[in-house]
């Protein structure tokens, strides 16, 4: 299955978290400083897994979070904003950490001998 992106903030949230946190992206970005039960409500998702993709997505600087009084309950919630503009420094901050990755295994397979066996079909033998 193959899915659709409108959106590049949508389509990160969709790599780091999968269908759950495209839905959760696609309803922040359609209702602007919304709570966690507006967005459960319009994702039809469980209350548990949107503070999930929220927290997470937070704590990876896509969105921001403002605590504010509830005027009905007098309970504090969370006003979720999506933050748009990070999404390419994230982006870029990724590839960095896999390149530096990739470099030191470069180096390491360069350094170090390896040796195979020779049996044909052998699934170590890296032909």
């Amino acid at each position: 299955m193959k899915i659709e992106y409108e959106d590049t903030f949508v389509k990160v949230a969709g790599l780091i978290g999968g269908p759950d946190y495209v839905r959760v992206a696609r309803a922040l970005l359609n209702n602007e400083n919304a709570t966690d039960e507006e967005i459960a409500s319009a994702t039809g998702l469980k209350i548990k897994t949107v503070r999930k993709s929220l927290y997470d997505l937070f704590g990876r600087s896509l969105i921001t979070g403002v605590r504010v009084r509830d005027p009905k309950r007098g309970w504090f919630v969370y006003r979720w904003k999506a933050q748009r503009d990070q999404t390419d420094g994230f982006i870029q901050t990724q590839r960095k950490k896999v390149l530096g990755r990739l470099k030191q295994r470069l180096e390491y397979e360069e350094t170090h001998e390896f040796y195979h066996c020779g049996t044909p079909g052998d699934p170590n033998d890296g032909r």
